[in-house]
């Protein structure tokens, strides 16, 4: 890919739920990099009144109230992920909106930046990246990780892997891959190394296109 000299490189880190990605963004802001998250970008528009009206007309009993808009998140959820027109409709209402947010955050910042986006693929939107980073790991302990830390059912947490992209039949050798198969300071540790041997390849790229 040519490198848009209108903004800077940009590098998406995706994987499936649980994979690690969060982690690896942690572990690349520590270490002084540029990062946005479509998780936070996520969390601030749900406290935007425009943002829970859309979502009241998409999702009419999951968001109480007429002024003050409550969201329950749940029952969006239920209503999205075990039926496809919900799905649709979370995607159009919530996913495709924070990921335009996201995008247009990261391109007022100093790069390269690394965007966390959830389901990249899914959106097909790998086309707005200089790079893509997937963080692979076995689903076991994917689905054990986010029924940990969300309290999610088995269920739920199935039905959110089967709307996403099967990493594990996927041709990934044309992007760079992590593997989370270790304790959580090697997956930040390959993090690290990896956004530094991006981040000289980028640069001489851009040089290069000069």
């Amino acid at each position: 890919m040519i490198l848009n000299k209108e903004h800077p490189a940009l590098i998406a880190v995706t994987g499936g739920i649980g994979s690690g990605k969060s982690e690896v963004l942690s572990a690349l802001k520590e270490n002084g990099y540029s990062v946005v998250s479509c998780d936070k970008v996520a969390a601030a528009l749900y406290k935007n009144a425009a943002f829970k009206r859309a979502l009241k007309k998409a999702f009419p009993s999951a968001v109480k109230g007429f002024i003050f808009l409550k969201v329950n998140k749940a029952e969006i959820a239920e209503n999205a992920f075990f039926d496809d027109e919900g799905y649709q409709k979370l995607l159009e209402t919530v996913t495709l909106p924070v990921y335009a947010r996201a995008l247009k955050e990261a391109k007022k910042l100093k790069g390269p930046v690394f965007v966390e986006v959830p389901l990249l693929f899914e959106c097909e939107k790998q086309g707005d990246f200089d790079r893509v980073i997937v963080v692979m790991r076995e689903k076991e302990a994917r689905a054990e990780s986010v029924e940990k830390r969300s309290g999610l059912k088995k269920s739920e947490i199935a039905a959110r892997m089967a709307r996403q992209a099967d990493y594990d039949s996927m041709d990934l050798s044309m992007l760079r891959v992590i593997y989370n198969d270790g304790d959580i300071s090697e997956l930040k540790d390959s993090a690290v190394k990896l956004a530094a041997v991006l981040s000289k390849e980028l640069e001489a790229q851009r040089r290069g296109s000069e």
